[in-house]
C-alpha cells in the first residue's frame, strides 16, 4: 500500500511534464506541416536543398567516426577496469568517479577546453594542433566529442561489469579461464546492454549538439545541429515553419538512425552467452 501512494505522488508530475511535452511537440509538428493548400510545403523545400544533405553526410560522416572510436575505447577501458578488479593492482573504486567528472561537464566547457589546448600547444607540439580547429574533415570536433562520450560508456557498463565479476568471479578458478576469455564470454555480454543503451543517447544528442561544432567545427560544412541553431537565430520570426519543419526532420534522422546503429551494434557485437 505504501509503494502504490508513492507512486500516487509522482503521478501528477508525470501528467504535467507529459502534457507539456505533448503540447510542444504537436505545436511544432502542426507548424511544419503548413496550412491548408501548402501542406508539407515547408519539408519539400529542405529534402530540395543541397546543403541540407551535404550537411547530413558531414554530420554523419563525424558522429559514425565518433560513436565507432567510442565503442572501442570505451570497451577496452572497462576491460583495463576489469583487469585491475580482477588482479588486484590498487584499489579502483577509489578512482571511479574520475569517469563522471567528463559526464557532467557541460559540451560547451569540453569544447572550448579543447579549443584552449590545442592553440595552447600548437607551437609546441610536433603536429600543429591549431590545424585541426575548423578543419573541414571535423577532426577537433571528433576529438573532444571523444572526450565526453568515452567515460559515458565507461559509466554506463560500469554496474554490470562489477555485479558479474562479484556473481560469476569464482567460476574463471574453477574453469581456469584466462583474464581475456573470461571478459569476453561472461563479462561483455553482461555490459553490452547497457552500452547499446548509452550508444542510442548519445547518438541522438550527436545530430542535434550545437556547442563543440559551433568551437571547433568549419564554418561550411557544418553540422546539422549548428545549421538548425543559425536558422532558429536567423529565420525564426519571418520564417517560423520552415525552421519548424527542420527542427522535426532532425528529430527524426536523429532518432532514425540511432535506432539502426543500436540494431547494428546488437548484431556485430553480439556475442554467445556461456553456459553459466
Amino acid at each position: 500500500m505504501k509503494k502504490f501512494s508513492h507512486y500516487l505522488e509522482i503521478i501528477p508530475f508525470i501528467l504535467c511534464i507529459g502534457v507539456v511535452l505533448i503540447l510542444g511537440v504537436s505545436n511544432v509538428v502542426l507548424l511544419s506541416i503548413g496550412k491548408k493548400g501548402e501542406r508539407f510545403i515547408y519539408y519539400k523545400e529542405i529534402l530540395k536543398n543541397d546543403e541540407f544533405w551535404k550537411f547530413l553526410r558531414y554530420t554523419t560522416k563525424i558522429n559514425l567516426i565518433t560513436i565507432i572510436f567510442g565503442i572501442g575505447i570505451g570497451i577496452f577501458i572497462l576491460y583495463l577496469i576489469y583487469k585491475i578488479y580482477v588482479n588486484r593492482y590498487f584499489d579502483m573504486e577509489k578512482y571511479e568517479k574520475i569517469f563522471y567528472v567528463p559526464v557532467i561537464m557541460p559540451y560547451f566547457i569540453t569544447g572550448y577546453g579543447v579549443l584552449l589546448i590545442f592553440l595552447s600547444f600548437s607551437k609546441k607540439s610536433i603536429i600543429n594542433l591549431e590545424n585541426y580547429v575548423n578543419d573541414t574533415f571535423g577532426i577537433g570536433i571528433i576529438l573532444a566529442t571523444l572526450l565526453k562520450i568515452i567515460p559515458f560508456i565507461v559509466v554506463m557498463g560500469l554496474k554490470n561489469l562489477k555485479k558479474s565479476m562479484n556473481n560469476f568471479l569464482p567460476l574463471k578458478k574453477i574453469y581456469s579461464l584466462s583474464d581475456k576469455r573470461y571478459f569476453k564470454e561472461v563479462v561483455l555480454p553482461s555490459i553490452l546492454s547497457d552500452i547499446n543503451t548509452g550508444v542510442f543517447l548519445i547518438m541522438i544528442y550527436l545530430y542535434n549538439s550545437y556547442e563543440i561544432p559551433s568551437i571547433l567545427g568549419a564554418s561550411y560544412p557544418k553540422t546539422l545541429g549548428v545549421w538548425l541553431f543559425e536558422k532558429y537565430r536567423k529565420e525564426l520570426y519571418y520564417n517560423l515553419e520552415n525552421v519548424m519543419a527542420l527542427n522535426v526532420i532532425v528529430a527524426l534522422i536523429s532518432v532514425g538512425i540511432s535506432f539502426l546503429l543500436s540494431y547494428i551494434f546488437k548484431k556485430i557485437l553480439r556475442i554467445k552467452k556461456g553456459e553459466w
